[in-house]
């Protein structure tokens, strides 16, 4: 006790920092040498002494070693940056996953040309329509062979193709990937395309009225390329046809060349009710999903799902279904006996998305266009949706607060 003030009593915190500083450190410029950084057994007899410690003085007797910073400092008072881009609204389904780089690349056009238009007739002079990408042999055989099937000289008396008078269905049957793989060893042969014919003027016995003239329209060809469709976990091929008016008049060419495809908006409009919902695909300008893909959209967006989520989501399920086809393929070339592998070469499976002429061609929609789908459906149905929300019982009506109001000699209060 000196002076009325007691000493401060010797802690565990006092004698580990009496002891870190009784060496100097070694700058990160020198090299390492052990003999520095040895503890002499002078600074082990103190710290072990009764005396007092006092840390300020132990690092004031010792000079500091110069370092280096490796991260500046950051300065709480720094003017922050905002990008002028930047005008998300809420909502808007940000999350995981990366955009696909040319999201629409390789779908339909908005028209085809006719074949008894000529070549001044078919748009503007001088002007060229940007070439499509051929299809690969895969696909472009079974669509030839389909579009075959279906021609006139094969059609019943009332004008129905086989896939409608014998089978009753709009989906051409496909053999599995197990029976396909037993034909070949080539993985082409197992990618095995799913088609869907819609012809509705072979089952409207009335035909099709014109949405312009109301006369009926007649079956003119069968469109060239098939219509690209996403599904859940699968894509499949719309095969259609070309509706001619022989009454209405092309403004361009002074012609009847006026032609409907057979899944556009306008016919699909004057189609029984019946016969419309069979059609199942949702088609924007130029893509085309599955009504059963829609319906998930829905449900994943009403439960808090956003459009990336989604896409991925939607890309994953197609992915896995392309690695199990590939997994069956390599089983079946490793059940091979020894003499079938002595001078035969196997073609490999090519990625997802390769658009080679004998890639799989295969694409999933990515979140910008999910969520064009999705706002397109609202509209359309925005009527039937709010007629809905006005018929809705008033137990559903929490944001009614009249009745909060009390009504007193025919006044307000």
């Amino acid at each position: 006790m000196t002076d009325g003030a007691q000493d401060a009593p010797t802690t565990w915190s006092s004698l580990r920092l009496a002891s870190s500083t009784q060496h100097t450190p070694v700058p990160l410029t020198q090299p390492h040498n052990p003999s520095r950084n040895a503890m002499p057994t002078t600074s082990l007899q103190k710290n072990t002494s009764t005396t007092p410690i006092n840390p300020e003085h132990s690092l004031s007797n010792h000079p500091t070693a110069p370092t280096q910073t490796i991260i500046a400092e950051e300065d709480p008072q720094r003017c922050v940056e905002i990008p002028e881009d930047d005008e998300d609204d809420e909502a808007t389904g940000d999350g995981l996953g990366e955009e696909d780089g040319d999201p629409d690349d390789e779908d339909e056009v908005d028209d085809e040309l006719d074949e008894d238009v000529e070549l001044d007739d078919r748009g503007s002079a001088g002007k060229a329509k940007p070439g499509r990408r051929p299809l690969p042999h895969w696909l472009l055989e079974p669509f030839k062979a389909r579009v075959a099937e279906c021609s006139s000289q094969y059609r019943d008396a009332a004008g129905l193709p086989p896939l409608y008078a014998c089978h009753q269905t709009f989906w051409f049957p496909q053999p599995s990937t197990y029976f396909l793989i037993r034909k070949g060893s080539m993985p082409q042969q197992i990618f095995n395309p799913l088609f869907f014919l819609w012809d509705p003027a072979a089952l409207c016995p009335d035909g099709i009225p014109c949405p312009n003239c109301q006369r009926v329209l007649h079956r003119h060809q069968a469109i060239s390329r098939p219509r690209r469709c996403i599904g859940i976990d699968r894509t499949f091929w719309i095969i259609g046809y070309r509706y001619r008016c022989r009454n209405c008049i092309h403004p361009k060419t002074k012609k009847a060349t006026v032609t409907f495809r057979s899944w556009d908006q306008k016919i699909l409009a004057v189609l029984p009710p019946a016969l419309a919902a069979e059609f199942p695909a949702q088609l924007s300008h130029r893509s085309a999903i599955s009504t059963s893909l829609l319906w998930w959209m829905r449900s994943s967006f009403n439960y808090g799902m956003g459009s990336k989520q989604f896409a991925d989501a939607l890309r994953m399920q197609h992915v896995l279904r392309y690695d199990i086809m590939e997994l069956q393929y390599l089983d079946h070339i490793a059940s091979f006996a020894l003499d079938a592998w002595l001078g035969q070469k196997f073609q490999s499976f090519l990625p997802f998305d390769d658009l080679s002429p004998i890639g799989p061609h295969l694409y999933t929609p990515h979140a910008n266009l999910c969520r064009n789908f999705y706002d397109n459906f609202i509209d359309k149905h925005r009527a039937e949706i709010n007629q809905h929300t006005a018929m809705l019982t008033a137990n559903i009506c929490a944001i009614d607060h009249s009745h909060k109001v009390c009504f007193l000699s025919n006044q307000y209060i």
